[in-house]
């Protein structure tokens, strides 16, 4: 399983997590060996790379694939759909949202076992300072979804950057800034 998060970063607390709960669960029939970002595949070919075999299973965002699939978009999250994690989870699993993206999923010969719900409101690391609105005007930010077209709209330059290069990307400059997570949720 290679998951699009690098060593180092959320990686080291999330797959080893659920290998370990895969294992415990099947009783130790069922062993998953966890590799991080561009380990056995470039990120933003995982979900092609498992449709055709040659990753077993992956754990990503579906926002990756907003262009060939454009209702990965709704998957990964709209920003302010929900208040809280329960209404994301009422819509995935008690409205049959589960059921529309693993019909999505199926068109590169996937399947989805579970949604990945991100942070409730996303986040931003930047090399300057976001103090106004004005202030994103001329960044060059990752982000992806619906986010990026948000940020597009207040005239920052999106760049299609995999969480797993995103602090090789801030650190080289060729980005001034990366939007991280799925903003779903309105502040309270």
């Amino acid at each position: 399983m290679q998951v699009f998060q690098s060593a180092g970063f959320a990686w080291d607390k999330i797959a080893p997590h659920f290998v370990q709960r895969v294992k415990d669960l099947s009783g130790g029939r069922l062993e998953i060996t966890p590799f991080p970002a561009d380990a056995l595949v470039p990120t933003m070919q995982l979900l092609e790379s498992v449709g055709k075999g040659a990753v077993e299973m992956a754990y990503s965002g579906p926002v990756y694939w907003r262009g060939t699939y454009p209702a990965m978009d709704l998957f990964w999250g709209v920003p302010t759909a929900f208040q809280n994690a329960q209404e994301l989870e009422y819509m995935w699993w008690d409205m049959g949202m589960i059921e529309l993206a693993r019909q999505e999923y199926a068109k590169a010969n996937d399947f989805l076992l579970s949604p990945i719900f991100s942070s409730p409101y996303g986040g931003i690391m930047s090399t300057k300072p976001i103090k106004t609105l004005q202030d994103i005007k001329g960044l060059k930010m990752r982000s992806f979804g619906v986010t990026a077209d948000i940020w597009k709209s207040l005239g920052a330059s999106i760049v299609s950057v995999p969480a797993g290069e995103m602090y090789t990307a801030l650190a080289t400059k060729t980005i001034d800034a990366a939007n991280w997570g799925a903003c779903t949720s309105l502040p309270r």
